[in-house]
């Protein structure tokens, strides 16, 4: 999940909670973030829902579908019964590179960035296979990226801190010239090795560069997108059949894609379910394609495959606006009595 929350074996994330409000109506949607500092379980809605029995913030537990009522906006669960996505295997941060015959944009995927979510790197490591297996025809190159190789090999979402809230020039340069003054912990030298990767593949690049961030949540979700404070990060998550999350780093601050954002990168973070679920890595798959097909490396039509992704992400939003905005955050402080709920 792009938001801060507790994880077993690497956590301290603090709650919060955010309004959102729809660019369509003006309509401003509270959400209680179980726990999270930004988007939550919770982040998967109808608006308006006539169906909504319960009463709003209460959650209908104990069925293997179960609803989440938040002020008239149900949560729809997917696919309860499954069985959790198997392990993959991290050799190295680089999960492969693929070049296609004709020139064309040059396409970042990064997974686990937080190392307890592993269907980003599964997606990336299906699109990848499935590229060098077939003839598509593609334009330009992919390259998937571990976030943090270490913390994914552990299955933890961080060991020292959080790796998707550094993403300053200060926070940077600070470790660039920190020399013997203090020694470099894990999530250190995750940022440092990962931004040499990532700001090589960019100086080598022959035509546009886009960075796709994967991420997964604690709890079941529809599919959404965030994107920077940046016009073409916005274009490209408008030509995706999900939700679209804007003003996010606004209120939480120096997240990879906003870093990238500020490069001239299009860059944009998937959010699809929920951790060591099949589904999460099939969702997280099916965006990656129609991605690809939205910018040009690949037809729309290639293998009939992409009009299949697509419905299968539209297939899992109901009803909600095509564009939300983040304009306020409420940290939880101790005085909030918040507690989490079991199963988050």
């Amino acid at each position: 999940m792009i938001g801060s929350e507790p994880e077993a074996g690497g956590g301290n994330g603090n709650g919060c909670s955010v309004r959102l409000r729809s660019s369509q109506h003006g309509k401003s949607v509270p959400l209680a973030l179980a726990g999270h500092a930004g988007l939550s379980p919770s982040l998967g809605w109808i608006p308006a829902a006539r169906d909504c029995t319960q009463p709003p913030g209460r959650s209908i537990l104990g069925s293997r579908r179960d609803t989440v009522c938040i002020e008239g906006f149900q949560l729809r669960q997917i696919n309860t019964e499954s069985e959790p996505e198997a392990k993959p295997r991290i050799e190295s941060r680089s999960l492969g590179r693929y070049t296609g015959p004709d020139p064309g944009p040059t396409v970042i995927v990064v997974g686990g960035l937080h190392g307890n979510e592993l269907a980003g790197v599964v997606a990336v490591q299906r699109v990848l296979a499935r590229l060098r297996s077939a003839e598509t025809g593609y334009r330009g190159e992919l390259i998937g990226l571990v976030g943090n190789v270490r913390a994914t090999r552990r299955g933890q979402r961080q060991i020292a801190y959080d790796l998707n809230r550094v993403w300053s020039s200060r926070h940077i340069a600070t470790l660039r010239h920190a020399g013997e003054s203090r020694a470099l912990v894990d999530e250190d030298r995750e940022q440092l090795e990962l931004l040499d990767a990532l700001e090589e593949v960019i100086a080598g690049a022959a035509g546009p560069v886009y960075l796709l961030d994967l991420h997964t949540s604690s709890s079941f979700s529809q599919p959404f997108a965030i994107i920077p404070d940046d016009p073409g990060s916005a274009e490209l998550a408008a030509r995706l059949p999900i939700p679209t999350i804007a003003g996010f780093e606004r209120h939480i601050g120096n997240v990879l894609t906003g870093f990238f954002g500020r490069r001239g990168v299009t860059a944009v973070a998937l959010e699809a379910g929920r951790h060591n679920d099949p589904v999460s890595a099939r969702l997280l798959e099916a965006a990656v394609w129609v991605t690809l097909a939205a910018i040009g490396c690949i037809d729309g039509d290639a293998e009939g495959r992409v009009d299949g992704h697509a419905a299968l992400l539209s297939n899992q939003v109901h009803h909600v606006p095509g564009t939300l905005e983040v304009f306020h955050r409420h940290p939880v402080t101790p005085d909030d009595g918040f507690r989490m709920q079991p199963g988050y």
